[in-house]
Order: structure tokens, then sequence, then C-alpha cells
């Protein structure tokens, strides 16, 4: 029996693993397909969508490409750029000569020398050297600072006059000589025509610091004048070194602990710095993308650049070119894909370098994957569980069949030791009562009454057997009739103690009215009684209670015996099964009392179930459906 359900399982285990394969091998193809066809499906939606996007952007760059003229003088084409670049849509504007060089907006002028264009002034200059002097060379403080006085006097040239004014502020603001170093810098920051920025805005860095010394509020307006400066036309003063001077106030500014409003307007002034310099990295990146196109047949109108801007321009006369970098933000586009760099799957924008449309994954395809991943997951795993209830189903049917044979091995071996010892007993005696060697009458007696027995104790031993398996063979009914259990209760007790000679105490109040068959019911008393007896040690203290309770009515035997094991007292009622204790195992039994009580139960719809007593011992108790009237009710 084992090998054929393991024969079982194993092929139905070999079907599975080869429909599982299958099952994998068509999903697999399956997929390649779904997404051959999305991916087919979402090229042709780019290029149409590339297609749509053009129209877009010829719209949206229509009007700024139309506002430069073809042709006119250059003073026409700066005046048109600067009203385009005055447009909240558009980065930059700007204009190309022929040879690709930024014609617009016009480079700034070259940065002079600081003293350049100033008239020296012998006197002044030996007055500055001998400050100098003074301050490094003897480290007399107080005379190089009468010095670089003496040098700054404005009967001397300007030249003379800013540099001995700038030394005379750092000595003095070196000696805490605040207000003098104060009044120092601003002459010299007066005079002084910005042409080398970087000495200049260290001048007035300084001079900031000191008067923030001092007041904190007019320290701070101070440094922020200085950072306007150097923003939108004003920076033009600085020439082509306005990034680096801007680059040093941030610096020193990053330490400075600003008032809200001036934290506000300073936050507002790196704002419009990095605007600016955006502005100009977009016009000097869209000049040269326009320098390497616009030479070429059928140029692209429109170029990406990075940072989310878009170049756009026409050509002039002569090959020059002008045109605008818009802001994508500006340009409300919501088109049905995504600009991107061109390659892969991504769709190119006709005239348009470096834009390319890629629309983004539907998820059908994806969503039909998953779908066919989860059926096959969900059949592979109903499976697996129909594979796993089986093999379990398998195993527990061998292991009871196992265990049943078993059980069989020792009821056969349990019975036949039982019935050998009363045949064995009845034959010794018969022998010697036929032999005539007893001659005294009531030693014959005796030996009869032991026969007796012994043949009352088979008899009933065969009876016991033979009701078990009219019961498991269906021969027997239970005929349930509405009575009184209490008394079924007290009879079953003294028919035991009449027989066995143990007395059994009766708790049964009258009348407690149950549906039951009186000779079932004295058959599972009697052998609950026997097994109370049998298994108690020393003098027996066995008890019938009978109650009920919730419409139920129960009959309890109590014992003060060796009691039952947790773990089995469900088992107790299986057939031919015995506990493992060794008391249990000494004491003689065929294991069949208990099961027939568990049959008898069952015929009656009730249950029978074992529970610990209370002080040692067991009590098993019997539940019978309560009886409501006194009509008949047919057995099972």
């Amino acid at each position: 029996m084992r090998r054929a359900h393991l024969a079982i399982f194993g092929g139905v285990l070999l079907a599975a693993s080869g429909l599982a394969v299958l099952a994998a091998r068509s999903l697999g193809a399956q997929r390649v397909v779904i997404e051959q066809a999305a991916a087919e499906n979402a090229r042709r939606a780019a290029t149409a969508a590339a297609a749509e996007w053009r129209a877009r952007l010829d719209d949206a760059a229509r009007p700024c490409l139309e506002a430069i003229p073809e042709s006119g003088s250059a003073a026409q084409l700066a005046a048109a750029l600067a009203r385009l670049e005055a447009r909240e849509d558009v980065a930059a504007a700007f204009a190309l000569d022929r040879n690709g060089r930024l014609t617009w907006p016009p480079p700034p002028a070259p940065v002079r020398g600081f003293f350049e264009g100033f008239p020296a002034d012998a006197d002044a200059r030996a007055a500055l050297a001998r400050g100098y002097r003074a301050e490094f060379v003897d480290s007399d403080t107080a005379a190089a600072l009468r010095e670089y006085e003496a040098a700054g006097q404005p009967v001397y040239g300007q030249s003379v006059r800013v540099e001995a004014k700038l030394q005379e502020a750092a000595l003095a603001a070196k000696l805490g000589m605040a207000d003098r170093a104060i009044r120092a810098y601003d002459v010299a920051l007066a005079m002084s025509r910005f042409t080398e920025p970087e000495r200049a805005v260290a001048a007035w860095l300084e001079r900031a610091r000191l008067r923030r010394e001092a007041n904190a509020a007019e320290g701070e307006a101070d440094a922020l004048a200085l950072a306007a400066s150097l923003s939108g036309s004003d920076a033009a003063r600085y020439g082509t070194a306005a990034e680096p001077a801007r680059a040093k106030v941030a610096s020193a500014l990053a330490a400075w602990s600003f008032s809200a409003p001036g934290r506000a307007r300073w936050d507002g002034i790196a704002a419009q710095w990095e605007r600016e310099r955006a502005a100009a990295d977009s016009r000097e990146r869209a000049a040269g993308l326009a320098a390497a196109l616009v030479r070429q047949k059928d140029a692209p109108v429109f170029a990406a650049l990075d940072g989310g801007l878009l170049a756009a321009w026409r050509t002039r006369p002569g090959g020059a070119a002008a045109g605008v970098v818009l802001r994508r933000a500006r340009l409300s586009l919501r088109g049905p894909g995504e600009l991107v760099p061109p390659g892969g799957d991504a769709a190119p924008v006709p005239g348009a370098d470096g834009l390319a449309v890629a629309l983004p994954p539907s998820g059908e395809a994806a969503a039909t994957i998953r779908r066919q991943r989860l059926l096959y997951a969900a059949g592979l795993a109903v499976l697996l569980a129909a594979l796993a209830a089986g093999l379990w189903a398998s195993f527990r049917a061998v292991r009871r069949e196992a265990e049943l044979a078993r059980l069989k091995g020792d009821f056969v071996a349990q019975v036949s030791h039982e019935l050998k010892t009363p045949l064995a007993l009845v034959r010794m005696y018969a022998e010697t009562l036929e032999s005539g060697k007893i001659a005294d009458e009531g030693q014959k007696a005796e030996y009869m009454r032991v026969i007796l027995r012994e043949s009352e104790r088979l008899s009933a031993m065969i009876e016991k057997i033979l009701d078990f398996a009219r019961l498991e063979r269906g021969e027997r009914t239970v005929d349930r009739r509405a009575g009184d259990l209490s008394e079924a209760a007290r009879a079953a007790a003294a028919a035991f103690t009449k027989l066995s000679g143990v007395p059994v105490a009766v708790d049964a109040p009258s009348p407690v009215r149950a549906a039951f068959d009186a000779d079932g019911v004295a058959l599972a008393l009697r052998n609950l009684l026997e097994n109370a007896a049998k298994y108690s040690e020393g003098t027996p203290q066995v008890g019938v209670r009978v109650s009920e309770r919730n419409g139920t009515a129960s009959v309890a035997v109590e014992d003060r015996g060796i009691g039952v094991a947790p773990d089995d007292r469900e088992r107790v009622f299986e057939r031919f099964f015995r506990a493992a204790d060794p008391r249990a195992r000494r004491t003689k039994g065929t294991g069949l009392g208990l099961a027939l009580v568990a049959r008898v139960m069952q015929g009656h719809g009730g249950s029978a179930r074992c529970e610990p007593r209370q002080g040692g011992g067991s009590r098993f108790i019997l539940e019978f459906p309560r009886s409501t009237d006194a009509a008949d009710h047919p057995g099972r």
C-alpha cells in the first residue's frame, strides 16, 4: 500500500513539473511578443508626437523670430533684441556676425590699470614711499600714518591720493582706529573709477565690516549696496571682472548674520546674479550652436540647451544670424511625450537639433505580463497545494494503516493472552474434578464457582468484541427513547457492584430527561466502571454523577486511579489504543472498551470525553441531547 501511494504521488509530481515547465516557456514566449508589440506601438506614437511637438515649437517661437528684422542697421537689430530679452518667455537674445562672433550684447570694454590716466606727483610719491618704510621697515606706525595722510592731501594727483588713503585705512583698521579707517576708505572709493575691481571691492567690503562693528544696520546697508552694484547694468562699471568681484563678495558675506529684511534682499541679489549668469551661459551656448549650424544647408531652426531651454534663430544678410533663447518652462507646452536627447526608441523632432520625443510606457504590456504571471503563479500555487495535500493525505493514510496494523497485532496478542488465562483455569479445574481426586464437596463447589466465574469472564470478553464488531458494521442500532437518565445510571451502577463487588457512589437526582438507548447506556457505563476499578491502585473509589445543564444531560464516571496523560486523553477512545503508562500496560485489556463507549455515544448523537479529576484520577463524561417530550426517538 505504501509503495502504491508513493508511486501515485511520484507520477503526479512528474506531471506537475512538466506542466510547470511548459507554462514557463509559454509565458516567456508570450512576454517577448507582448513587449515587441508594445515597443512598436510606442515608436509609432513617438513619431506622431514628434511632429506635433515641432508644430507647437513653431507656434511658440514664431512671435519671437518675426520680431527680429531680416535686414536693417545694427542699431535697429540691437533695439529689437533688447525688447525680446525683456519678455518673460525669453531667457536671452543674441546676434552673430558672419564669423560666428557675438555682436549683441556688445562685449564690455577692456579693463585699464588702476592708475592709468591719473596724473602722478613726485612729492606725493616720496611721502608714500616714506610711509611704506616707516610701516614695514621701521615698524613706526605713527610716522607711517603721518606720511600716508600727507600723501593723500588734495593738492596731489588722484592716483597717489587713492593709494595713500587705502594704505592709511588699512593701517588705521589694524590699529583699531575704526573711524579714521572708514573716513580714509570713503575718500579712496569716492575717487576710484573701478578700473581695478577686485581692489575696489576689497576696500568696500572692509569699510562695510568696520561700519558693521559700530552700527549693524549701517554695515549691512553698505555691504548690500556693494552687492547690488554688481547686478544688472551697474555691473558694466566693473567690465569683464564683474564675475570675480561677485565671487569675492559672496564669499565674504556667507558668514554674515543679516536681519530678516537684509537676508531677503541679499537672497534676491544672489538670485539675480544666478539669473544673469544663466542668461549669459545660455546666450553663449546658443551662439555657439548657431555659429556651428547656421552655415549648414537646411540648418535646424531649433536646438536643445541644458537647463530646460531651447534656442531658435534666423539667418540675416551676409551670413549673420540673430535669435533668442526660450524658457521651456514658459512655453506652456504639454506635449504627448517627453523631450529627450536623440537615441534609442525616441523619435527625433523634425528640424530640431538635439531634440527627440520618447513616450512614457503605457503600462499595458507590463499589466498584461503581470496578469499572466499572476495566473501562472496562482495555478502553480494551487497545483503545489494539491500536491502537498495529496502527499500529506498519503502520508497520513500510510501512517494510520501502519499504526492500525500494529494496534491490531497488539490486540490479537492481548486478546489471545486474556483468553488463554481463563481457558487454562477452566481446563485445569475441570480436569481436576473429572479425575475424582476431590472428595470434599465444599472444595468441589469452589472449583465449580471458579469455572463459572472464568466462563462468565470469557463470555463478557467475547461479547464485548462482538458488540464492538456489530457497532463497527452498523448491525447494532441505537433505539433511543425518552427516559430518566438518573434511573438508568443507578441501575448500571447496581449491576456492576453486584457482579464485581466494587461499591459505586451514585449522585443522580431525578428526573433527568434524555433520549437514550437503555442497553447502550448500560453497556457504556459498564465499560467505564470496569476501567475505573481496573486502573485504580488499592481499594477502588468509583463514583457516578448525573446532571443537566443548558439543555444537555450528562453522566460522569469518576475514579481516583492512575489517571490519563494529557497527550492520551483524545486517543483513549480510538480502537485498540492503550496508553504508554507502564502502570496501564501492566493491567490486562483489549483496547476496545473506550472505543465501544465512543461508538455508543456517536449513535446517541452525543459525545464522550476524558478530563482529569481534581485531587487525582480521571473523569469520563457522556453527554446526551436532552429530551423535551416523551415521544420516541428512532435510533440510527
